[in-house]
């Protein structure tokens, strides 16, 4: 064979060598890209009614709001729990 040859068949085996491993590279940032979605997805308030939280996960509020007294006695005021919608 001759090193012209030679070469270009070097250079052809390390080209795809690379193109491998960017391939398994990207196939691994998609994957890791999904994982993080599903994981928005799962906490994400806005996804609950479209999917009528079937299994997309719990259902929790960003705020919670505590009755309190205007004299700040712990126990003067009576709380009730809220469930979401």
């Amino acid at each position: 064979m001759s090193t012209t040859i030679h070469a270009m068949l070097d250079l052809a085996k390390n080209v795809m060598r690379k193109q491998a491993q960017t391939e398994k590279e990207l196939k691994r940032e998609i994957d890791d890209l999904k994982a993080k979605v599903a994981f928005l997805r799962f906490w994400s308030p806005l996804d609950h009614h479209i999917t009528h939280r079937s299994s997309a996960g719990p259902c929790f509020n960003d705020v919670v709001l505590v009755a309190s007294s205007d004299d700040g006695l712990p126990g003067t005021a009576s709380s009730v729990p809220v469930p979401c919608s």
